[in-house]
Protein backbone atom coordinates (compact mmCIF):
# COMPACT_ATOMS: atom_id res chain seq x y z
CA UNK A 1 0.00 0.00 0.00
CA UNK A 2 1.56 3.22 -0.59
CA UNK A 3 2.47 6.02 1.56
CA UNK A 4 0.72 9.82 1.66
CA UNK A 5 2.63 11.64 -0.96
CA UNK A 6 5.41 14.25 -0.14
CA UNK A 7 5.28 18.21 -0.10
CA UNK A 8 7.55 18.09 -2.87
CA UNK A 9 4.74 15.38 -4.90
CA UNK A 10 1.98 18.21 -4.42
CA UNK A 11 1.20 21.62 -4.97
CA UNK A 12 0.91 24.00 -2.36
CA UNK A 13 -2.34 24.17 -0.73
CA UNK A 14 -3.71 20.60 -1.92
CA UNK A 15 -4.65 19.21 1.19
CA UNK A 16 -6.88 22.17 2.03
CA UNK A 17 -8.54 21.38 -1.55
CA UNK A 18 -9.07 17.82 -0.97
CA UNK A 19 -11.18 18.70 2.54
CA UNK A 20 -12.92 21.14 0.75
CA UNK A 21 -14.25 18.73 -1.98
CA UNK A 22 -15.09 16.55 0.84
CA UNK A 23 -16.75 18.50 3.31
CA UNK A 24 -18.92 20.89 0.93
CA UNK A 25 -21.27 18.18 -0.32
CA UNK A 26 -21.24 16.68 3.47
CA UNK A 27 -22.44 20.13 4.48
CA UNK A 28 -24.91 20.48 1.37
CA UNK A 29 -26.15 17.15 1.95
CA UNK A 30 -26.84 17.12 5.74
CA UNK A 31 -28.30 21.06 5.24
CA UNK A 32 -30.73 18.77 3.03
CA UNK A 33 -31.65 16.33 5.29
CA UNK A 34 -31.77 19.07 8.44
CA UNK A 35 -32.16 22.71 7.23
CA UNK A 36 -29.95 24.15 9.70
CA UNK A 37 -26.96 26.21 8.70
CA UNK A 38 -25.74 25.87 12.31
CA UNK A 39 -26.10 22.29 12.78
CA UNK A 40 -24.54 21.57 9.47
CA UNK A 41 -21.58 23.22 10.03
CA UNK A 42 -21.19 21.45 14.05
CA UNK A 43 -21.44 18.35 11.97
CA UNK A 44 -18.92 19.23 9.50
CA UNK A 45 -16.92 19.94 12.24
CA UNK A 46 -17.49 17.52 14.56
CA UNK A 47 -16.64 15.11 11.39
CA UNK A 48 -14.03 16.59 10.95
CA UNK A 49 -12.43 16.32 14.43
CA UNK A 50 -12.71 12.75 14.51
CA UNK A 51 -10.91 12.45 11.15
CA UNK A 52 -8.41 14.38 12.78
CA UNK A 53 -8.71 12.13 15.66
CA UNK A 54 -8.04 8.52 13.63
CA UNK A 55 -5.02 10.37 11.47
CA UNK A 56 -3.44 10.79 14.72
CA UNK A 57 -2.90 7.19 15.16
CA UNK A 58 -1.57 7.07 11.79
CA UNK A 59 2.01 6.65 11.57
CA UNK A 60 1.81 8.81 7.71
CA UNK A 61 -0.77 10.99 8.68
CA UNK A 62 -1.49 13.72 11.91
CA UNK A 63 -3.81 15.93 13.59
CA UNK A 64 -4.03 19.46 12.24
CA UNK A 65 -6.13 22.02 13.76
CA UNK A 66 -6.20 23.91 10.37
CA UNK A 67 -7.64 20.90 9.19
CA UNK A 68 -10.33 20.82 11.48
CA UNK A 69 -11.30 24.87 10.62
CA UNK A 70 -11.10 23.84 6.82
CA UNK A 71 -13.70 21.12 7.20
CA UNK A 72 -15.89 23.47 9.70
CA UNK A 73 -15.97 26.11 6.99
CA UNK A 74 -16.09 24.12 3.85
CA UNK A 75 -19.34 22.14 5.24
CA UNK A 76 -20.81 25.49 6.57
CA UNK A 77 -20.63 26.81 2.69
CA UNK A 78 -21.69 23.62 1.55
CA UNK A 79 -25.52 24.04 3.61
CA UNK A 80 -25.34 27.79 2.42
CA UNK A 81 -24.98 27.08 -0.99
CA UNK A 82 -27.55 25.13 -0.31
CA UNK A 83 -29.71 27.61 1.52
CA UNK A 84 -29.43 30.00 -1.23
CA UNK A 85 -29.58 27.88 -4.33
CA UNK A 86 -33.11 26.62 -2.60
CA UNK A 87 -34.26 29.81 -1.03
CA UNK A 88 -34.93 28.06 2.41
CA UNK A 89 -37.06 30.33 4.92
CA UNK A 90 -37.99 32.43 2.02
CA UNK A 91 -41.69 33.32 1.30
CA UNK A 92 -42.99 32.55 -2.05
Amino acid sequence: MPGALTQKETFRGSDIIGHFLFYFPLGFLFFRARPSLFWAALFSLLYGFSDEIHQWFLSFRSFEWKDIFVDAVSGGIGAVCLYRWKGVGRNG
